[in-house]
């Protein structure tokens, strides 16, 4: 998967690190490399999707850097 850095926002990027984390869980338990590269593409397809409807959740005390912070 490669990534125009111009182009990468936080959420993207927070989704990115969670589709990582998610793969690494699934290859430790999955050892089928084909199934894994399905998972890989699935992943890949839902990247972004939800971008333009993203709306971040403010919390009491929040500020602006909140949705910056993991």
């Amino acid at each position: 998967m490669t990534f125009d850095a111009s182009r990468i926002t936080h959420h993207a990027l927070r989704i990115t690190h969670h589709h990582a984390i998610l793969r690494a869980k699934l290859a430790r338990t999955i050892a089928d490399d084909a199934v894994l590269a399905l998972v890989d593409h699935i992943l890949a397809s839902g990247a972004g999707v939800l971008a333009p409807v993203y709306v971040p959740e403010w919390y009491p005390g929040d500020d602006l850097l909140a949705p910056l912070r993991p």
